[in-house]
């Protein structure tokens, strides 16, 4: 339904088009963050809303102080209810169930986190949860919203959470009979047949000795399931398997990759073993000293480092994304801040005797460089 507002400013942010509005309290719009809830968007005028703050709103496009149209996003609204009120639920049977006591929430735009007083909570107890919490959307209980005077709801007995101090006039508290009551003034559901379903995407612990647990309900539990089941679909293809047999093709697969690395890793070895010889005899001058460069396969170049002397010869690998440099007869720490001077797309750190640089610069012009260098010395 559209309604109108007064913008009486409108600057340039980070973000976008802050406008600020008239009697914000007025237009019903809920902030971003009030209560770890996430906000309203829709429109004003034709133009996106990115994010409501408490005084403002933050557009996509700018628009010249006036009276405009306004309409809210009720899609995400209803997203909105049924996430806020999943977690009400997931809380209260938390508490009730097991005396676990909420700590912690935050909706995001995907998933919902909330953070339980305890950091050693069973994958039983976890199952258990899920299981309850989709017992009580199926059984269509009505939300009930009660309001009371500040210093009435000081007297009410039961509250799930005691009322924040930062609550000033009239408080509203929501009742999910036999379950919770609980001071709140986000967006909830009326019934918890809305919910439909709830899922716990994973859990955590976090610093202090909690839990902190990842939830989605209603369309972002069905998207959540939808996604996974087309990612399953993915495997069985890939595996040619069936979906019982999925970890153990994935484990296979894992252990072969291993054996694979490792022969190459052998073989890469003896191939550079080899190589270090033959470039050792096309070795330039350099300083007065000789110089072995390779470019070519990364791994190669970092590899043979170890079968070139230190003592002996100043060695340069030149992968594809980066070089690595060793040497006991030049300061590898000066070479690479001549080299980065001179090419300031390339990067790089080291010691004295050896120095790795992100970025790569041709064999020809390193040549040309390390010359130049020389000279300087």
């Amino acid at each position: 339904m559209s309604q109108v507002l007064k913008i009486v400013q409108t600057k340039k942010d980070s973000k976008g088009y802050q406008a600020i509005i008239e009697n914000m309290e007025k237009t019903g719009l809920y902030p971003d963050g009030k209560g770890g809830q996430i906000g309203d968007r829709g429109r004003i005028g034709n133009i996106e809303i990115l994010e409501v703050g408490e005084n403002y709103v933050c557009l996509k496009d700018s628009l010249e102080p006036g009276e405009y149209h306004f309409a809210i996003d009720e899609a995400r609204r209803e997203d909105i209810r049924i996430q806020h009120t999943s977690q009400h639920i997931f809380s209260a049977l938390a508490y009730r169930d097991y005396s676990l006591n909420t700590v912690g929430f935050r909706m995001a735009e995907d998933y919902t986190t909330v953070d339980l007083d305890s950091g050693s909570i069973s994958e039983k107890v976890i199952e258990n949860l899920e299981k309850k919490v989709n017992i009580i959307a199926k059984k269509g209980i009505e939300i009930i919203e009660h309001f009371y005077s500040l210093e009435d709801a000081y007297k009410i007995e039961g509250l799930r959470k005691g009322i924040s101090e930062k609550v000033k006039g009239d408080v509203r508290v929501i009742e999910i009979p036999e379950l919770d009551l609980n001071a709140c003034g986000g967006f909830h559901v009326s019934n918890t047949k809305e919910i439909q379903l709830f899922k716990v995407l994973k859990w955590e612990k976090i610093k202090g000795n909690f839990t902190r647990f990842y939830i989605v309900a209603g369309e972002r539990a069905f998207r959540d399931y939808s996604f996974k089941n087309s990612v399953t679909k993915e495997l069985n293809r890939i595996f040619s398997c069936q979906d019982h047999e999925i970890i153990e093709m994935v484990n296979k697969f894992i252990t072969e990759k291993k054996a694979v690395e490792s022969s190459v890793k052998y073989l890469t070895g003896e191939y550079s073993a080899l190589l270090a010889e033959s470039l050792k005899n096309d070795a330039i001058t350099i300083c007065g000293g000789k110089a072995v460069i390779y470019e070519g396969e990364e791994s190669i170049a970092n590899s043979l480092s170890k079968f070139i002397d230190a003592k002996e010869y100043l060695y340069i690998g030149i992968g594809k994304f980066s070089m690595t440099i060793s040497s006991e007869i030049m300061d590898c720490k000066e070479l690479v801040a001549f080299l980065s001077e001179k090419n300031p797309d390339i990067r790089g750190g080291g010691t004295i005797s050896k120095a790795n640089i992100k970025g790569t610069v041709s064999k020809g012009r390193i040549i040309e460089l390390l010359r130049e260098f020389c000279g300087k010395l």
